[in-house]
């Protein structure tokens, strides 16, 4: 069966949203990754993450539980092994889809009004102390 790859320099938002709707597996290949919100959009898209191990793709991904994580080495037989299998495929689709709601925005905001609170309580006590 032949695959059939595509680049996109710098598509719009619209196109993006198109093209990870339409896609099988994201391939990202990356030495370092701040956070990587495009992992978020791929499987928020229903599609399946196939990653090098960097500080996003470990943090995002999970560990691995959402996007499959491989080395170098192995990265073009994972994408192999992505397109011909429909259950992994669903198996990470699913993982993903559950690990997009840890990055809602109630989560997110969540989380900082907790940091902040810490981030008081910390300082108040320290305050009392000196």
């Amino acid at each position: 069966e032949a695959y059939h790859v595509r680049w996109f320099a710098r598509p719009s938002d619209e196109e993006l949203s198109e093209l990870y709707s339409r896609a099988w597996v994201l391939a990202a290949p990356s030495l370092y990754e701040g956070f990587g919100v495009y992992y978020l959009e791929s499987m928020a898209s229903e599609t399946m993450v196939v990653a090098t191990p960097n500080p996003g793709s470990n943090y995002v991904l999970d560990q691995g539980r959402a996007g499959r994580l491989v080395q170098d080495a192995d990265f073009g037989e994972a994408i192999s092994e992505a397109l011909e299998s429909p259950e992994m495929r669903a198996d990470y689709v699913a993982r993903g889809l559950e690990r997009v709601g840890d990055f809602s925005w109630e989560k997110v905001v969540e989380d900082h009004v907790r940091a902040y609170e810490l981030a008081i309580e910390r300082w108040s006590r320290g305050a009392r102390a000196g």
